[in-house]
């Protein structure tokens, strides 16, 4: 387990909520600082079935647990009636609770009472270089990401998109943040600039792309030599075919590494032209390749 930066009181004096996106150790860290605590966490099917059913047995139980506990409820948000037992039990018995869980936003939405000041708030976030130490590989961290057991495992690819995959069916979908997911699904590798000229775009990415050199010549006393790339696409069109304009960034971007990397690259006519040839080429190679594999079977 990594050391992490979130310092959490020992010995709470208020209750807290602990927030943080999915996988992040949020679980470990709790275990690991209150280790005597009662424990509750409704991702079991059988502890979620029980407080579901019947939020009053919370209350119920822990009024025959003697002293101040510290009680853990792990994935909080998965029964949201529980905070107002977790309410009455602190201000009539003074029990101490650390609630811990990944979406704020399904409590209030479910209109749960968010203790309404009782409790403090802290966020737990992925892993940063002085958590990791020595061993912090910036390659390591931009390819497989911040998330300790992506960042730790040797094939991280089928990892991060279960990840992402699950993000947006149970984040986004679900909670319906926006109307066409697929869209959205491509979005999460590109950027978009609104209301913006192609000069002014461009100076946005040379910034990003100069800012980012900068910023990676030296990390925790280290020097790294990073660069990016960037494939950039202007249009004007008053209805936008955004799968096609991610397609000629997409292009624009390997034209920039194959010209070196490190560079911000327009997408361009030639450019367009260049990838439909390659298409219709790969169209006629793999009907050359069937019509042989027919005359062969034939003969």
């Amino acid at each position: 387990m990594f050391p992490r930066r979130l310092a959490l009181p020992s010995d709470p004096e208020q209750s807290f909520f602990l927030w943080g996106p999915r996988q992040t150790g949020k679980s470990s860290l709790l275990r690991a600082t209150y280790p005597a605590a009662i424990w509750i966490d409704l991702l079991k099917t059988d502890e979620f079935a029980r407080y579901a059913q019947r939020p009053a047995r919370l209350r119920e139980e822990l009024l025959a647990v003697p002293g101040r506990p510290v009680v853990v409820i792990d994935e909080v948000q998965k029964v949201p009636a529980l905070l107002d037992e977790v309410h009455w039990l602190i201000e009539n018995r003074g029990l101490r609770f650390v609630l811990c869980g990944s979406s704020a936003r399904k409590v209030r939405r479910g209109a749960a009472n968010l203790l309404g000041g009782r409790a403090v708030r802290h966020e737990l976030y992925g892993l940063v270089s002085a958590e990791i130490g020595g061993d912090f590989d910036l390659e390591r961290m931009v390819n497989h990401g911040y998330l300790p057991r992506h960042y730790l495992s040797r094939a991280p690819a089928p990892l991060l998109r279960a990840y992402v995959n699950d993000y947006l069916k149970e984040e986004i979908a679900a909670e319906g943040l926006v109307r066409r997911l697929p869209a959205f699904a491509s979005f999460l590798s590109a950027a978009v600039l609104t209301d913006t000229g192609r000069d002014k775009a461009v100076a946005v990415a040379e910034r990003i792309r100069e800012g980012f050199a900068q910023a990676s010549q030296e990390v925790d006393g280290r020097p790294v030599c990073s660069t990016v790339s960037i494939g950039l696409v202007h249009c004007e069109a008053a209805v936008l075919d955004v799968p096609e304009l991610l397609a000629q960034a997409d292009q624009a971007l390997y034209h920039a590494k194959e010209r070196g990397r490190n560079r911000v690259e327009v997408a361009t006519l030639d450019m367009l032209l260049d990838r439909k040839n390659d298409e219709q080429r790969s169209v006629q190679s793999s009907a050359t390749s069937v019509a042989a594999i027919g005359a062969k079977s034939a003969a």
